[in-house]
C-alpha cells in the first residue's frame, strides 16, 4: 500500500500538456513539461514518446529536476552579539543571511515589541535570490543598565513565478547585549596659569578618561566668571569680556571602552583680570543627543568631570633686566638711565591714554605721555660713539611684541608732497637730522620668558647737550616715554656727572633719630685734570635758620678735589624735625668750570605712626634693585660673576657676614691674572675678598669668600669694589715679541759695531803704514791730521761716529723694542687686548645702630644681634638671682 501511495504521489511529479496530438507535415508541436515536487529531493523520470498509434515508443526524453524548501542562514550560528553599550548609545553590527539554495526566497524580521525600542534590524523584509548573500544593519540601544536577550523570528517562503502555496517556514534569531552606565573622569582637576598676555592664547591639556566597559561620547562646555584686579572694574560678566575658549581637535567626540581622549584647551583672556573657568564633560550615549542637551544646573555640574581654570590676565608686559656699556659701569648706568622708573612704568596696568594714542602723532603723543630721563652719559668731543646694551625680559607666558618710535615716525601714511610741522629750528628735529641717537633694532618679538637685546647709541658730534624722546610700545600693552639723554663736552672743559641725576632722594629717616645713616651722592670727574668743588654754604645755613638752628641736612665733604676720571662720594646726613619732605637747592660750584643745581630730597616720617611692614618695606626699597645674576655678559672680558650683586641687608654694628660669589673665565684658550680691590671710601667697615688675587686658567672658575664686618658707623652702603682683570697668556705673548725684537736690535747692533771696528783698524793700518815708508816726522810722531782720510763737505757722516750717537741709537731701539704697541695680527692665537679690564660686584648693605628699639624696627633676625649685648642680658639674669638668693 506505501508503495502504492508512494507510486501516486510520485506519478504527478512530471506532467505533459497535451499528452497527445497531431503533428502536421514538416512541422512541429510544442509540448509543456511541468515540474511539480511534492518534497524537497531530486527527481529522474522519462516522457515516452509514441508516433501514429503505435504502441511502441519511438523516442524517450529524460527528465530531471530538484527542488528546495525556503530556508536561509545567518553566521554565527545565528546570534547577534552586542558588546556593552552606554544607555541611550547605540551600537552597530553588520551580519550576512545566505541563501545557500537555488530558488529566491522571501523574508520578513519581525522584532518582538517589549524589544522593538532596544533591537533594530534593516533590512525587515526583502527577496534573496538563490546562492545570494544579503548584508544586514543590527542596531543595539540599551534603555537601561541591564543586560538584554530576545528572540526574532523570521519568516522565509518561495519566491518566483512558480511557487506552491505551501505554509511559510519560520525561524529564529537571538539577539544579545548589555547596557552599561558611561563613567568619564577629567585630568588634571585644577590648572592655573599666572600670567597671561592679554589678546594672546595660552594652550594646556586635558585628559578624558573612560573606565566603563562601554564606548561613551562626551561634549565640552566651560563656565567663567571675572573677578576683580587692581585699577580695573569689578565682577562683570558680560560676554565680550569672558574668555575665548578653544578645544582641539574638537569640543565633543567618543572615548572608547577602557582608554582615554587628548584635548588641548587655547584661552584667550580679553582684558586684565583674574579669571575662574569651569570645563566640564557631558557624558551619553549618542553624541547626537548631546548638542541639544541643556546646560547643567551647579549642583549637577558638581558631579560631572570638571576642571577648574584660574588664569591671571595680564597686559603684555616687558622689564629691563640689565644695561652694560664700555665706558661706565653698570650701577652707574642703572642709576642715572632711570632703571627703576622705567620698569615701575612699564609694569603699570594699561590705561585709556595707551589705547588711545595709538593712531595720533608723535606730538600728540608725547604731550599725554609722562615721560623718564634716561641719560646715557657724558664724554668729549669726537670720542667713540657710545653704545649702551639693553636687555629687555618677557617673565609672560606669551610672546611680546615691541617697538620704538622716535619723532617723526608716524602710523599714518604720509603723501610724497607732506612736509612734517616741525621747523628748521627745532632743536629736536636738529638732533633727528643729524643722527646723534639711534635704537637699534626699533621692532622684535620676545618670546616667553626671553630676552631681546637692545643697543642705545649717541654720537659725540656735536658740543653740548642733547635730548631725544622716544616711545617704547608694547603689543596691546603699556606704552612709555623714554627722554634720552647725552652730553658733549669741549676736551678741555671741566665736567662733573652726577649718576642719581640732579634731583637725589635720600632714603626716609624717623623722627628723633640721632643717629641717621650716613647716605651717599656718586659724583664722577670726566675731565682729564683735577677738579677742585665748593657746595654753597648758605643753602645750610637757611635750613639751619628756617628749623631752630638744627642741622637738618649735613654734607660730611662740602669742598676737595676729584682725581681725573675718578668718583667721589659726597656724605650726607639727613634729621628730619617733622614728617615731611625737605628740598634743599644746592650750588656745586667748581673751579674754572661752570656750576652745578643739585637738589637734595628727605622724607621724615614719624615711626609710631607707620605699621613695622610699612617700615621695613620703606627701608628695603631704598637701595638700588639691579638684578643679582646678570642677563648680559661682559662686553670687553670673558669673565662671568655668578652674581653682580651682593646684598647683605639690615645687619647691626660690629658683626660679621659673609657671601659666596663664583668668576669663571670663559676663554677657551688664554689665563688671566685677578686682584680685588675692595676699599670702600667711607666708614669704618672692613669688606675683604678671599683670594684677594691670583690666576684664572681657561674655563677654570673660582669661589671667593665675600666678607663684610660691619663697624660702628650708621650708614647705607650702595657701592661697588672692583677685580682688576688682565690677560697674562696676551702678555707673555707680547713679551715673547718684545723679546724677539730686542734680540734682533742687539745682533744688528753688533754688527754695527764690528764694522765700525774693523773700519777703524783699517784706519791705524794705513796710517802706521804711511810713517814706516820714509814721511816726515816730527818728534817720532806724524803731525795732526796726517794719514788721516778726509771726506767731502757733501758726505754725510756715519751714524757711529761718537759714543754720543751711539748711545742716543741703542736707546732708541730699546724703546721701540718695549712699546706695548706691537702688531699682532700675524698671530693665530685668540686673545684679548691688554687693556685695564674691570669686573665689577655691587655691595647693598644698611648697617644700624644695636639696640632693641632698631632691631624691632627692622626686624633684625636674632642671629644677626651683637654678642655682646646678648651676653649684658646673662649678666642682669644672674644679678637678680643672686640678689633673691641673699
Amino acid at each position: 500500500a506505501l508503495q502504492e501511495e508512494r507510486r501516486r504521489m510520485l506519478s504527478g511529479v512530471f506532467t505533459c500538456y497535451p499528452s497527445s496530438g497531431i503533428i502536421p507535415p514538416n512541422g512541429s508541436a510544442l509540448v509543456l513539461v511541468k515540474f511539480s515536487p511534492p518534497l524537497r529531493s531530486q527527481f529522474l523520470g522519462a516522457a515516452h514518446i509514441a508516433f501514429n498509434g503505435s504502441t511502441v515508443p519511438s523516442s524517450n526524453i529524460v527528465l530531471k529536476g530538484e527542488s528546495f524548501v525556503p530556508s536561509v542562514s545567518l553566521q554565527s550560528n545565528s546570534r547577534l552579539t552586542f558588546r556593552p553599550t552606554t544607555i541611550g548609545g547605540t551600537c552597530t553590527r553588520e551580519y550576512v543571511i545566505t541563501n545557500r539554495s537555488r530558488i529566491a526566497v522571501d523574508f520578513e524580521i519581525n522584532v518582538p515589541e517589549e524589544y522593538a525600542s532596544v533591537f533594530h534590524i534593516s533590512p525587515t523584509h526583502g527577496t534573496l535570490q538563490g546562492c545570494r548573500e544579503l548584508r544586514l544593519q543590527a542596531h543595539f540601544t540599551p534603555q537601561a543598565a541591564a543586560k538584554y536577550q530576545a528572540t526574532i523570528p523570521v519568516q522565509l517562503t518561495s519566491a518566483g513565478d512558480f511557487v506552491t502555496s505551501a505554509a511559510p517556514t519560520t525561524m529564529n534569531f537571538v539577539a544579545m547585549g548589555a547596557g552599561e552606565v558611561g563613567l568619564l573622569s577629567m585630568e588634571p582637576l585644577s590648572v592655573t596659569i599666572p600670567s597671561v598676555g592679554v589678546g594672546s592664547f595660552v594652550q594646556r591639556s586635558l585628559t578624558i578618561f573612560n573606565t566603563g566597559l562601554s564606548d561613551t561620547a562626551f561634549q565640552l562646555r566651560c563656565t567663567s566668571k571675572r573677578t576683580s584686579r587692581g585699577g580695573e572694574d569689578g565682577l562683570n560678566d558680560d560676554q565680550h569680556l569672558m574668555p575665548e575658549v578653544q578645544f582641539g581637535p574638537s569640543s565633543s567626540g567618543v572615548v572608547r571602552a577602557r582608554a582615554h581622549h587628548n584635548i588641548s584647551v587655547r584661552i584667550k583672556v580679553p582684558t586684565r583680570g583674574v579669571y575662574v573657568m569651569s570645563v566640564y564633560a557631558l557624558s551619553h550615549g549618542s553624541l547626537e543627543l548631546l548638542e541639544t542637551a541643556p546646560n547643567p544646573t551647579q549642583q549637577e555640574m558638581r558631579r560631572l568631570p570638571i576642571c577648574t581654570f584660574t588664569i591671571t590676565g595680564e597686559h603684555p608686559s616687558l622689564q629691563i633686566s640689565d644695561v652694560r656699556c664700555t665706558h661706565q659701569q653698570k650701577s652707574q648706568l642703572w642709576t642715572q638711565m632711570n632703571i627703576r622708573n622705567l620698569n615701575l612704568k612699564l609694569s603699570e596696568p594699561v590705561s585709556e591714554v595707551d589705547r588711545r594714542i595709538r593712531p595720533m602723532l608723535f606730538d600728540d603723543a608725547i604731550n599725554e605721555l609722562s615721560g623718564v630721563e634716561c641719560n646715557l652719559g657724558t664724554d668729549i668731543f669726537h670720542a667713540a660713539p657710545l653704545r649702551v646694551l639693553v636687555a629687555l625680559k618677557n617673565d609672560g607666558n606669551s610672546s611680546v611684541k615691541f617697538d620704538f618710535r622716535l619723532p617723526l615716525d608716524n602710523e599714518i601714511a604720509k603723501e610724497p608732497w607732506h612736509a612734517d610741522q616741525r621747523g628748521l629750528d627745532d632743536p629736536i628735529a636738529a638732533v633727528v637730522d643729524k643722527g646723534l641717537f639711534d635704537i637699534q633694532p626699533r621692532n622684535g618679538i620676545i618670546p616667553p620668558f626671553s630676552q631681546a637685546v637692545v643697543t642705545m647709541q649717541y654720537c659725540h658730534s656735536e658740543i653740548g647737550p642733547h635730548t631725544l624722546p622716544a616711545i617704547l610700545r608694547v603689543n596691546d600693552g603699556k606704552q612709555v616715554l623714554i627722554n634720552m639723554a647725552a652730553t658733549t663736552n669741549d676736551p678741555a672743559a671741566k665736567m662733573l656727572a652726577f649718576h642719581h641725576g640732579m634731583r637725589h632722594e635720600l632714603q626716609p629717616v624717623a623722627i628723633g633719630d640721632l643717629d641717621p645713616p650716613l647716605q651717599y651722592t656718586e659724583v664722577q670727574n670726566l675731565s682729564s685734570v683735577p677738579i677742585d668743588f665748593v657746595i654753597d654754604e648758605q643753602a645750610f645755613n637757611d635750613l639751619k635758620d628756617a628749623n631752630y638752628d638744627f642741622p637738618i641736612l649735613q654734607c660730611l665733604n662740602q669742598s676737595g678735589s676729584i682725581p681725573p676720571m675718578s668718583t667721589l662720594l659726597l656724605s650726607w646726613y639727613f634729621r628730619p624735625l617733622e614728617a615731611k619732605q625737605y628740598d634743599v637747592p644746592l650750588t656745586v660750584s667748581i673751579a674754572g668750570g661752570d656750576s652745578y643745581e643739585l637738589t637734595i630730597v628727605g622724607k621724615g616720617f614719624h615711626p609710631k605712626q607707620m605699621s613695622k611692614e610699612a617700615q621695613v618695606q620703606l627701608y628695603s626699597g631704598g637701595l638700588s634693585d639691579i638684578p643679582a645674576v646678570p642677563s648680559l655678559e661682559h662686553l670687553t672680558l670673558p669673565m662671568r660673576l655668578s652674581m653682580d650683586v651682593v646684598r647683605y641687608g639690615t645687619i647691626p654694628f660690629h658683626t660679621l657676614h659673609r657671601r659666596h660669589v663664583q668668576l669663571s673665565n670663559t676663554h677657551p684658550t688664554d689665563t688671566f691674572l685677578f686682584e680685588w680691590h675692595s676699599v670702600l671710601q667711607h666708614g669704618d667697615q672692613v669688606f675683604e675678598v678671599e683670594p684677594p688675587s691670583g690666576q684664572l686658567q681657561p674655563g677654570e672658575t673660582i669661589h671667593f669668600r665675600v666678607s663684610l664686618y660691619a663697624g660702628s658707623t650708621s650708614h647705607i652702603l650702595d657701592t661697588a669694589v672692583h677685580c682688576h682683570v688682565i690677560n697674562e697668556s696676551l702678555r707673555q705673548r707680547r713679551k715673547a715679541v718684545t723679546d724677539r725684537k730686542e734680540h734682533a736690535a742687539t745682533l744688528n747692533l753688533n754688527s754695527k759695531h764690528q764694522q765700525m771696528t774693523d773700519m777703524m783698524s783699517a784706519t791705524s793700518g794705513s796710517r802706521n803704514g804711511g810713517a814706516s815708508g820714509g814721511g816726515v816726522l816730527t818728534n817720532g810722531r806724524a803731525p795732526r791730521g796726517a794719514g788721516r782720510p778726509r771726506m767731502p763737505i757733501t758726505t754725510v757722516p756715519p751714524k757711529y761716529q761718537s759714543m754720543k750717537r751711539l748711545h742716543r741709537t741703542v736707546q732708541a731701539l730699546e724703546n721701540a723694542a718695549i712699546a706695548e704697541d706691537v702688531d699682532e695680527d700675524a698671530d693665530e692665537w685668540a686673545h684679548v687686548a691688554v687693556v685695564p679690564t674691570v669686573v665689577e660686584l655691587i655691595v647693598q648693605a644698611r648697617i644700624m645702630p644695636v639696640s632693641y628699639t632698631h632691631l624691632r624696627a627692622h626686624e633684625t633676625p636674632e642671629h644677626l644681634v651683637c654678642r655682646l649685648l646678648l651676653e649684658k642680658k646673662k649678666k642682669k639674669k644672674k644679678n637678680k638671682i643672686i640678689q633673691r638668693k641673699e
